[in-house]
């Protein structure tokens, strides 16, 4: 079955580019409170310097702004923070989106450290937290949704050591979570190693 653009079933271009990494991203106003939402448009894209691109969606992006945008355009600082499935819940939680001004991290009692390098805190129950300032916001031009990538160099990042192995992140001990298609979620699990 073959489909033109503007004739493909709801969700099935999303559900066909799978498992797709999530960015729970956490940052903070200009008035201190703090904000924490996940993307799944999130990928490394260089790794000398090490940097990082997740994308924000909005039907009215530049009238009415998610908090994460606004957040980083003021202060040009954010935590990626890598979920794993013991905080899926507290993930899934902060996805709701409400006011401007209200924390999600307050909300559902979700709990943070200080970061070391950077203002917005890192989230504790996350095993992975790559602290990041801005280096650009570009408009994806073509998109119907405002949609907005955001591009930022890592300055730091903390990982647990209950997740390393021989110097290196063990998979089975991260089971990070991932996006499926439509409402789906995945854990990863498992690792087939090659060599080239």
């Amino acid at each position: 079955m073959f489909y033109v653009t503007q004739d493909l079933p709801k969700g099935l271009f999303k559900g066909s580019i799978i498992p797709r990494p999530i960015a729970w991203v956490s940052t903070v106003g200009p008035d201190g409170v703090t904000n924490l939402a996940p993307f799944s448009y999130f990928q490394a894209i260089s790794d000398v310097p090490p940097m990082i691109m997740f994308v924000v969606t909005s039907k009215d992006a530049e009238m009415n702004p998610k908090d994460t945008l606004v957040n980083i355009r003021a202060s040009g600082e954010f935590v990626v923070n890598i979920v794993p499935e013991s905080a899926f819940e507290m993930m899934d939680l902060s996805s709701e989106r409400l006011p401007y001004g209200e924390s999600e991290i307050d909300k559902f009692g979700i709990p943070t450290k200080k970061s070391v390098l950077i203002k917005p805190p890192s989230i504790a129950i996350s095993p992975i937290n790559i602290e990041c300032v801005l280096s650009e916001i570009m408009d994806i031009k073509e998109s119907l949704r405002g949609n907005k990538m955001i591009i930022g160099k890592v300055v730091g990042m903390s990982v647990d050591e209950s997740i390393m192995e021989d110097g290196r992140i063990n998979v089975k001990k991260l089971r990070p979570m991932c996006r499926l298609g439509y409402h789906g979620y995945s854990v990863v699990e498992k690792m087939i190693e090659r060599r080239l």
